[in-house]
This record gives structure tokens, C-alpha cells and sequence, in this order.
């Protein structure tokens, strides 16, 4: 339902878009697939428990996308996408129970991942002579969501007690971006792409409930790919 609404507002960003190209221009489209790696620090995961811990995120979480661009004027584009952003953290910390206190050791284990579906306007500020465009672009769009969770004893006093446990939440969200594009011809179809982006996302907004740990896939990502003019 949310995937079939996001879609139809896709389509009719493209036709307003379509419609206010200038008469006798040519509509120039382009598709393509871009891969490369992000900074997602996922902060808000740190102090799930409230004795803090030892917090370890991926440093370069995995990026892929698959994109078409719509250039109705001269200088300004329309640009859908649909990504897929993975990646992962984990925390060890100290865990009290009990009316002592003792204290158990747990090891959790997250694997977050996110199925972005973007629009984005992209302005030219530069095109070569032969062809490449430096271009830079804001856009958002609608965040599909997943974690996966498993809590690992790593020492527990009480074998009575059990902080053994795995989930998984799902859920959908939103986010912007911006970026700086740069293409280069290879031959008069096909072009090079590289993208360095920054965004903020809430990949879980609409469906979080009070009290639950923010899902953001804020960060930076910088990644390569190529294109294929129609």
C-alpha cells in the first residue's frame, strides 16, 4: 500500500515535471546503477542500555542504487531513484538484574537496512563541451525500514535468567539529501557518474511508538557508477 502510494507520487512528480518543459525541447532521459559506501554512525543506538558500553558501528556501510533522470530544460533535471542501504553496530555492556544487583554481559548485534524511494532536482552548474555535467541537487523521499536484532550472553551469573534474544522491526519513514554529481562521457550514450551526499533520515517515523530508538540513516555516502542515454 505505502510502496503502490509512493510510486503513484513518483509518477506524478514526473509529469508536472514533464508538463513544464519548454514547447519543441527534447526530453533527454538517462538510467543507471550506482554502488559505494556511507558513513552511518546510528548514534542514537549507543545507549540502548543505560549503563552505556563498548559501541562499535560500521564505518562504511554498503550503497546501491538504481536511478533515471529526466533533463527537461537545459540545466534542470528530475531525478527518481530506488536504493538500498545496508549496514550494522554493536554494543557490549554490562546488564544489572536481580535485587543484589548482579550484573550480566550482553553482546547486541544489529543489522539495519533501508529501502530509500527518492525524488531529487538536479541543477547543472557546468557543461564541458563534450558533454560532462557538474551538477548539484536536493530531493527526499519515502524510507523502507528493517532491523535485526540479537542480544548474545557473554556472562551471566544466574542461570535463571536469560538475555538471550533475537527480532526484527519494520517500519516506514522519510528523509532529504543533497549532493554534488559529476558525469563524464565514455561514448555519446554512455556516461560515468560519481555522487558525494549528505542526508538525514527518520527510516521508521511512521510507525515508531513512544519510547522506541530512532532508526536514522543520517550520514554520508559517496559512490561511482554509469548511465545510458535513451
Amino acid at each position: 500500500m505505502k510502496l503502490s502510494f509512493a510510486c503513484r507520487v513518483l509518477c506524478l512528480g514526473a509529469l508536472l515535471v514533464s508538463a513544464a518543459a519548454p514547447a519543441g525541447y527534447a526530453l533527454d532521459v538517462t538510467a543507471g546503477a550506482q554502488v559505494g559506501a556511507g558513513w552511518l554512525p546510528m548514534n542514537d543506538w549507543e545507549d540502548v542500555f543505560a549503563s552505556g558500553g563498548s559501541y562499535d558501528a560500521d564505518e562504511a556501510g554498503l550503497y546501491g542504487e538504481l536511478f533515471a533522470t529526466l533533463q527537461v530544460r537545459p540545466r534542470h533535471a528530475l531525478r527518481v531513484s530506488v536504493e538500498r542501504i545496508a549496514t550494522s553496530a554493536s554494543l557490549v555492556s554490562g546488564v544489572e538484574f536481580g535485587a543484589g544487583p548482579s550484573t550480566a554481559v550482553v553482546l547486541a548485534d544489529w543489522d539495519f537496512s533501508t529501502i530509500p524511494v527518492c525524488v531529487s532536482y538536479e541543477y547543472t552548474l557546468r557543461r564541458s563541451p563534450g558533454g560532462a555535467r557538474s551538477i548539484v541537487a536536493g530531493g527526499g523521499g519515502l524510507y523502507f525500514s528493517k532491523v535485526e536484532a540479537d542480544l548474545v550472553e557473554v556472562f551471566n551469573p544466574d542461570p535463571n535468567v536469560s538475555f538471550g534474544e533475537t527480532g526484527v522491526r519494520d517500519g516506514t519513514g522519510y528523509g532529504f539529501h543533497a549532493y554534488f554529481r559529476q558525469t563524464a562521457p565514455v561514448s555519446d550514450r554512455l556516461s560515468l557518474t560519481g555522487m558525494l551526499r549528505g542526508r538525514w533520515a527518520d527510516g521508521m517515523a511512521f510507525d515508531d511508538s513512544d519510547g522506541d530508538i530512532a532508526v536514522e540513516f543520517s550520514g554520508v555516502d559517496l559512490s561511482v557508477g554509469v548511465q545510458w542515454a535513451f
